[in-house]
C-alpha cells in the first residue's frame, strides 16, 4: 500500500498499465527519487560524469594517435 492507502495494483489498473510496470516505477521513485523520471535524454549526475570521462579519452587516444605520427 501506499500513502494514499492504494495497492500497487489498484493504481496500475486505474492508469491503464500493468501491476509490474507500476512496480517499477515505484521502486525507481524510492531509490532515485526526483531523478527517477528524467526524461528522455537526462542523465543522472553519474552518466553525464561517464560521459564526459568517455570523450576527454577519446579526445586524448586522438591526440596520442597524432603524436605518434608527427614522431615517426
Amino acid at each position: 500500500m501506499n500513502e494514499q492507502g492504494r495497492t500497487i495494483a489498484d493504481a496500475a489498473k486505474s492508469l491503464g498499465v500493468s501491476p509490474w510496470t507500476m512496480s517499477r516505477w515505484v521502486r525507481a521513485a524510492k531509490h532515485e527519487g526526483a531523478d527517477a523520471f528524467r526524461g528522455h535524454g537526462q542523465r543522472t549526475p553519474l552518466e553525464q560524469e561517464n560521459f564526459e570521462l568517455r570523450q576527454q579519452v577519446k579526445q586524448l587516444e586522438e591526440e596520442r594517435t597524432i603524436l605518434k605520427k608527427a614522431a615517426a
